[in-house]
């Protein structure tokens, strides 16, 4: 498996590496019920027959003995050159040049990868494809990047965010940025951010399944519970558009895998309204807070059309779970309780800012920003007004719920 990479920087060397072995390699994504016409499959059988495998696009790769296979199954790629191949029984076995026994369930194999050898193919051409730097297993890398921006997904005190797997099934078709003028680095760090982004954006959907069945069982009025629904709803789209910006700059589909932690992750995160205000508080008010701000930002100063209407749709969003957060903040205080004035006004003035969505090295930053994605020190400046705002609001917040009556 592949190692946690330290920094941003650290993952987009790896992923211009990549790029560079492209230039003597062709990589096409096939169709993974195409992996049993590769049953029997023999490297050393005199002579070898052809067998031809349907891309994700409709054409056609030869396998043959010079080819290597990569299947994606949950967390991991597996492959390389077979010596031989048996599909049965909605299982895949083989034996690797090198020894190794491969196996895996059919049913459990999101992608497959065929790499061919093409000597005569000029570098040049490389310069704006970044297919191969998925072959190459960066999806694995991308994963671990801890999640940023929107509602995050808190399981057992950890902030946890789905595998990527090659798939189509988060696509939005009408979204095309224009790519042309990129060189590599630049779009293998738009792919590496976009991903990053779509992961974080795919884990706040359960995160306001669970905001709303927290409300349910607290008795929250129905129009906090319907607003936690709408938003999970939302974030199923920026989901998508943030996956398809990836797949676009990546050259191959890009979607979420399975989300393990989910199946033994409490379904309601609080036990108190108390409990509520303050995870709503930095959760919502604050993360989603500085989220849409940074995406705010990011849409000023972005040129590419595709990307500044995704941007626009974020950013609005964002301030909307935000206000729903204040919402939920207000509710959850009870008048006079001071306890719960002073543990807010804590959290969010000692609230540190988390990791910046990129930190790419400073000749990409043009292209960066052009596509949605402002330097490192613009994010952390509006995380720091965003705690201040939100402090300063916070005061005025808790003095006008001591004015009101208790609600319901």
């Amino acid at each position: 498996m592949c190692k946690k990479p330290d920094t941003f920087a650290a993952l987009l060397s790896a992923a211009i590496a990549a790029c560079g072995l492209v230039g003597c390699t062709t990589t096409n994504i096939v169709r993974t019920e195409q992996i049993e016409r590769l049953n029997g499959y023999e490297a050393r059988q005199v002579p070898q027959p052809e067998r031809q495998l349907e891309t994700l696009d409709g054409g056609k790769v030869s396998y043959q003995g010079d080819s290597r296979l990569y299947l994606d199954v949950p967390g991991y790629r597996l492959g390389g050159r077979f010596e031989s191949i048996r599909v049965r029984d909605g299982r895949f076995e083989g034996r690797t040049d090198d020894g190794n026994q491969i196996q895996a369930s059919l049913d459990q194999v999101a992608g497959a990868t065929v790499v061919r050898p093409s000597p005569g193919k000029s570098v040049v051409l490389v310069a704006g494809i970044v297919l191969g730097l998925f072959a190459t297993g960066i999806l694995l890398l991308i994963s671990q990047i801890e999640p940023t921006g929107g509602r995050a997904l808190r399981i057992r005190g950890k902030i946890v965010a789905a595998p990527l797997v090659i798939s189509d099934g988060w696509r939005k078709m009408d979204i095309r940025p224009d790519t042309s003028s990129l060189s590599p680095a630049a779009r293998a760090a738009l792919t590496t951010a976009w991903a990053a982004g779509a992961r974080s954006e795919h884990a706040s959907v359960p995160a306001f399944s669970r905001l709303s069945l927290s409300l349910v069982s607290l008795g929250a009025p129905a129009h906090l519970v319907e607003a936690a629904h709408r938003a999970a709803l939302e974030e199923i789209e920026h989901a998508r558009m943030s996956f398809t910006l990836a797949e676009a700059y990546a050259g191959t589909p890009i979607a979420p895998g399975p989300l393990v932690e989910l199946t033994s992750a409490r379904a309601v995160t609080v036990t108190s309204r108390p409990d509520l205000a303050c995870e709503s508080l930095v959760d919502g008010c604050l993360l989603e807070g500085a989220a849409a701000a940074y995406a705010g930002a990011a849409h000023a100063r972005a040129t590419d059309p595709a990307v500044r209407e995704v941007l626009a749709v974020i950013a609005r969003d964002e301030a909307s779970h935000a206000e729903l957060a204040w919402e939920i903040v207000r509710w959850g205080c009870q008048r006079g309780d001071d306890d719960l004035r002073h543990r807010l006004l804590t959290l969010a003035r000692q609230q540190r800012p988390t990791k910046a969505p990129v930190d790419a090295p400073p000749q990409l930053s043009s292209a960066l920003e052009a596509h949605g994605w402002p330097a490192a020190a613009i994010w952390r400046d509006l995380f720091d007004r965003t705690r201040t705002e939100v402090t300063s609001r916070l005061e005025r917040e808790i003095l006008a719920v001591d004015e009101q009556p208790l609600t319901a």
